[in-house]
């Protein structure tokens, strides 16, 4: 509902007072509980899984790392040897280890190894937790575990762009469904020209951007608008009206130009190919076209524009002021991991299970063999899987 209300609450009533509630509940729960206590997207998720943990008196530890696995003298997996804040300790047991650390994403070394364009020299970003390094993965192939690495991507792409922080550092921003698709918006190369339908899922839009950028030999491509999109839905982190674009201004984040020269100074993109490739979008755009890539022809495309622009939810004309943000590769979890059978247990090289070695999660190989066919396609089979190998493991 946030997704629908916050970028129309200066147009509509009800989406103002909607988000007003919003954020009065918000600001209460942080005053009273010192946080949001909304159980909402992700939380939703593992909520009521903790809950059941917490009511069987299921034993939860944190800040614990995997350092190894013990198997017995026939192959058992009869202990895992974890390091805790109160030192390393061995946790025996009868039914067996679960893998479940999250993939690889954070993993520079196998990332390099698995991923094409960052073997390339392309620079590359994880949304993923920082924790996510594939220890989990390693761990199991030294206990003897196959790792599949011939799927057809190693992850799930998303394009960043990167928040400049105070300490001089950068935090990486997911481009995933709030302004592509939007009308007023398009994608260009450093050359000015556009090289993909800003509207398809995130995981196409690298990849079609991944070809630019080797086709250019540029490490980042640029996602343009105009004044008009800019405060109706934002840009990456640049908020939508009445949210302050400033600062975002200031720190170079976002990039604005009178005119499209103007702005291609401002970001090193082609000025002769920038002008015409916007004036060339805009003669079509104003019908509601777009022949050069078909922008807001699917429904799914159409479900991520606006729906009170037509006739094309997602195309219109960029006039006025424009602006600028640096889009890089990145992605949201990897789909290269662990070969297991269809009940989670780990095989080894030789195509052989591993008695009591599970994966489920990122840690085992995608069933979707690295293709991304919708959102939320981990989600599935994670708890599928976390169910078939909680029975397997108790042999239930």
């Amino acid at each position: 509902m946030g997704l629908f209300h916050f970028p129309r609450m200066t147009r509509q009533f009800a989406s103002f007072v909607w988000a007003a509630k919003a954020v009065a509940a918000y600001y209460k729960d942080r005053l009273t509980h010192g946080r949001d206590t909304k159980i909402k997207l992700g939380a939703a998720l593992v909520a009521p899984l903790a809950e059941t943990a917490f009511e069987l008196g299921i034993p939860v530890f944190t800040q614990c790392e995997l350092i190894s696995i013990e198997r017995d003298e026939i192959g058992h997996v009869v202990a895992a040897v974890v390091q805790t804040p109160e030192g390393e300790q061995r946790i025996s047991t009868s039914a067996g280890v679960v893998l479940s650390a999250g993939g690889y994403p954070q993993d520079a070394e196998r990332r390099a190894a698995t991923v094409p364009h960052v073997q390339a020299g392309l620079p590359h970003y994880s949304m993923a937790p920082e924790s996510s390094t594939g220890g989990g993965i390693r761990i199991a192939e030294q206990a003897g575990a196959k790792f599949v690495n011939s799927n057809s991507d190693a992850a799930s792409w998303a394009p960043v762009s990167l928040i400049p922080q105070p300490d001089g550092s950068t935090r990486p921003f997911p481009h995933l469904f709030m302004d592509r698709a939007k009308p007023g918006v398009i994608a260009v190369g450093h050359d000015g020209q556009r090289f993909t339908n800003e509207a398809v899922s995130y995981h196409d839009f690298v990849q079609n951007m991944v070809v630019k950028l080797r086709e250019e030999k540029r490490q980042s491509a640029w996602l343009v608008c105009d004044h008009a999109a800019l405060r109706r839905y934002g840009l990456g982190a640049v908020p939508c009206a009445p949210g302050r674009i400033g600062r975002y201004i200031r720190s170079g984040y976002l990039k604005t130009g009178a005119t499209a020269v103007e702005l291609a100074k401002a970001t090193g993109i082609d000025p002769v190919g920038l002008a015409q490739t916007i004036q060339n979008f805009n003669q079509h755009a104003v019908t509601g076209e777009d022949p050069a890539f078909g922008k807001g022809s699917t429904p799914y495309q159409t479900a991520l524009g606006d729906p009170d622009h037509s006739p094309n939810q997602c195309v219109k004309p960029l006039e006025g002021r424009l602006y600028a943000v640096e889009v890089f590769s990145g992605d949201i979890g990897t789909t290269m991991g662990l070969d297991i059978t269809a009940q989670g247990e780990v095989r080894d090289c030789a195509g052989q299970v591993i008695p009591g070695l599970y994966a489920v999660g990122n840690d085992a190989n995608s069933l979707m063999s690295g293709s991304y066919p919708g959102a939320g396609i981990t989600l599935g089979p994670a708890l599928t899987f976390g169910y078939l190998v909680g029975r397997r493991a108790a042999r239930v």
